[in-house]
């Protein structure tokens, strides 16, 4: 639809920012989410091709506006485990929290704020907020849609990944060894 083709062009800047921050925190997620999205680009198990396909700008495959609500805490049923979502926090509210009762922590949640969680894992919700209107965009894989792709699930992120991403120079100096 157009304003389907609205909402895509104008979040494209945004995605592109967290696309970065996927590749840096989750980059075999990255990478899967990247060919799934390619993959629905070419016209792969649709049942009808949107021409909105071809202008989605994110790796994940889907993202949901959530507006003026307050969020339960819930687990993402519909994710692997290893999954990362990435909930950004817009609006002009001047004070919310996003709570992680699983692991007993409170985050501040303000607007441009972008938490990633494995949302399968981890309960969270936001059950209040003040100073006017909050807006979560959440970004998040559902697994039913890698299946049908036969895209496989990632790995648990672990150091080990980090430090094959830095400059061996530096993981010397700093002492660390990584196990191969």
């Amino acid at each position: 639809t157009e304003d389907g083709t609205t909402f895509l062009t104008h979040i494209r800047k945004a995605e592109a920012i967290l696309n970065c921050i996927g590749i840096l925190i989750c980059p075999e997620l990255f990478s899967l989410g990247s060919m799934a999205i390619q993959k629905l680009n070419q016209g792969q198990s649709l049942h009808a091709h949107h021409a909105n396909v071809s202008k989605w700008p994110s790796f994940f495959s889907g993202i949901e506006v959530i507006s003026n609500r307050i969020t339960p805490s819930h687990r993402d049923s519909q994710a692997a485990p290893a999954v990362y979502d990435f909930l950004v926090s817009a609006g002009r509210h001047t004070e919310a929290w996003l709570e992680l009762p699983d692991v007993k922590a409170k985050l501040l949640y303000k607007p441009c704020t972008v938490v990633a969680i494995c949302g399968k894992v981890l309960r969270h919700a936001v059950p209040m907020w003040d100073g006017g209107e909050r807006l979560c965009i959440a970004h998040f894989i559902r697994d039913n849609v890698h299946n049908r792709l036969d895209i496989p699930r990632p790995h648990w992120v672990t150091n080990r990944q980090y430090a094959e991403m830095m400059d061996g120079e530096f993981v010397a100096r700093q002492g660390w060894h990584i196990a191969t």
